[in-house]
């Protein structure tokens, strides 16, 4: 998108798309020329930002000073050859332009309906597609509604990626790990941190949109929710509501053991914000834990709308006070947020993401509070919580009371080659292994954990002859059919499910037993290990269940592992949290 250099009769300089827009709403000369927003702020800052009293006059002098920039930047580092800059454009005499531009700015409704799309969003120029099919409106059109929101609201442009003290800066991310090129404008370059959600360069814009105040207030319906808080959950969820209501404190974390029910626990707390008209995001890491969340969000409150925002998920333009979503898509919002709720925040990818912790800070409103849900804290974590502007709320005890089984250690040797057409059947370790993983599937539903996509397919394939008499199905992050396989899982129509990581959080499966392969590999840490192990004995009917760490040893990380599930048990043994 480019822009046209602007100055009005007080001298003031700014920038717009639709320099049509701002004829019609001021008095407005205009230099006819359209180049990169990045272009304009990088040559013409201290233009932007002079202060009314050393703002010359006649403003013939302010237009010649704004070329005298322009014109020997552009010959130095671009390709365009521009042989006279002009004022006053005769694009914004164009009387078909202008009828078209007045009927739009006149259309109240319309720019009502856009504004509550957008709201607290930053727009890439990749996203306007599909905003204009949600509004079934043409370019033109969405041109003109954004610009007048610039002009009567606290909402801005701004380029996509700026050139700050000799570094490229990503403004959606926050990056300086930009790949620079040469375009006719000049130097350019291209985001490569966020590209995930679509790419982003120089010569594009982000059209940051400020949240509205609070809607007015909602009244709540106090239905019941569909399930009972356990005491310990009711005492964590009235703390909770308590601190979020706090002056003084801005984050909160509630440190819960696996299966605690601490997704809940936020519930009360979420149901304050939406009373008082303030919008809610709930986040988290992976897809399915967000797909999850949604519907159980959606049960709790059934008289709002739930949004659901995730790669696997279409764009969705509905306004909403109650949003979920993966941490990726946290980039795409502004000062939206009054509460955000971001659960496992310890997990990948958000964990040790710099990018993403840019993306949570920029969301949340500056005075939102943020509340921290996880089974597993990191270290840094724990070190940051416990002072009195920075409060935990412990949850040791799973809501039914029972504690967390205790993972089993099975010695199994592994072969170091690849198992693809290996024969199998005859090995020792096989023979082991099988033994032990049909004990398992005699109890329930078997979760089978492998640390690499690669052992996916392999494993699924070796377990299919293995269950011959049962359903076998394997996924990873990248399968194209992860949610259907997951969600069949989930139902029960699937017997056996290997998987890597993406199932170690945020699910449950009732009487499921878990068998974690190459429990020694790198890739395995102690709160990964924790996590997969507390995917058993979650549910009130069946309180118990196996994990089994398959190994040729004991490693460092499945001791710590073994020894932080007795300590939480214990805890919540001895402790004010356990329950008859």
């Amino acid at each position: 998108m480019l822009f046209y250099t602007l100055i009005n009769d007080s001298g003031e300089v700014r920038f717009s798309p639709a320099p049509e827009v701002d004829k019609l709403l001021g008095n407005v000369t205009v230099l006819n020329l359209r180049l990169p927003l990045e272009v304009l702020w990088r040559n013409l800052e201290e233009i932007i930002h002079i202060k009314p009293s050393e703002i010359p006059t006649p403003l013939e002098e302010l237009k010649s000073r704004i070329v005298n920039r322009l014109k020997p930047a552009l010959e130095k580092e671009g390709n365009l050859n521009i042989e006279e800059f002009e004022w006053d454009t005769p694009d914004t005499n164009d009387k078909i332009t202008n009828e078209k531009c007045r009927l739009v700015l006149g259309n109240e409704r319309l720019f009502t309906d856009f504004i509550a799309r957008v709201q607290g969003r930053q727009l890439a120029e990749g996203e306007l597609t599909s905003l204009r099919g949600s509004m079934h409106c043409d370019e033109q059109t969405i041109t003109v509604l954004m610009q007048k929101a610039v002009l009567t609201n606290h909402h801005v442009w701004v380029p996509a990626i700026r050139r700050i003290k000799g570094y490229w800066v990503c403004q959606r991310c926050g990056s300086i790990h930009c790949q620079e090129w040469t375009s006719i404008y000049g130097y350019a370059a291209t985001c490569q941190e966020c590209k995930s959600i679509g790419p982003l360069n120089s010569l594009q814009v982000l059209f940051r949109c400020q949240p509205l105040q609070n809607q007015n207030p909602q009244k709540v319906k106090h239905h019941t929710y569909p399930f009972d808080f356990s005491p310990s959950q009711k005492r964590a969820a009235e703390q909770l509501l308590e601190l979020s209501q706090k002056d003084g404190v801005h984050e909160i974390l509630v440190w819960a053991a696996c299966g605690a029910g601490k997704t809940e626990v936020s519930f009360p707390a979420i149901r304050k914000y939406l009373s008082e008209g303030k919008r809610v995001l709930f986040a988290a890491p992976r897809q399915d834990v967000v797909h999850d969340v949604q519907l159980r969000l959606q049960r709790s409150f059934p008289d709002h709308m739930v949004k659901i925002l995730s790669g696997a998920a279409a764009p969705d333009w509905e306004d909403s006070l109650l949003i979920v979503a993966t941490t990726h898509q946290l980039l795409r919002f502004y000062r939206a947020f009054s509460l955000v709720v971001f659960d496992e925040m310890d997990a990948y990818p958000y964990a040790g993401n710099k990018i993403l912790e840019f993306g949570l800070k920029q969301a949340i409103r500056e005075d939102g509070r943020l509340i921290y849900l996880t089974a597993t804290p990191s270290e840094e974590l724990l070190k940051k919580f416990g002072q009195e502007d920075f409060p935990v709320i412990r949850l040791p005890l799973r809501y039914h009371g029972r504690p967390v089984p205790i993972p089993e250690w099975i010695e199994v040797n592994f072969p170091d080659k690849n198992l693809k057409n290996l024969e199998l059947s005859d090995k020792p370790y096989f023979i082991t292994l099988s033994k032990v993983l049909r004990e398992l599937a005699q109890d329930g539903p078997l979760l089978v954990f492998v640390p690499t996509i690669s052992l996916v397919p392999i494993w699924t394939e070796i377990l299919k002859k293995v269950f011959s008499n049962k359903r076998v199905e394997g996924s990873w992050s990248s399968d194209p059919h992860r949610r259907t396989k997951v969600s069949s899982f989930l139902k029960g129509s699937c017997d056996v499910f290997i998987c890597t990581s993406i199932l170690e959080r945020g699910i449950t499966v009732n009487k499921v037993q878990v068998a974690v392969l190459f429990a020694h590999h790198e890739q395995y840490d102690i709160r990964s290990l924790v996590q997969m192990a507390g995917r058993t004995g979650r549910t009130s009917e069946n309180p118990t269940g196996r994990a089994v760490f398959f190994a040729p040893r004991k490693t460092r990380e499945m001791i710590r592992a073994i020894d932080w599930i007795r300590e939480q048990n214990s805890i919540a043994k001895g402790g004010s949290f356990h329950e008859e």
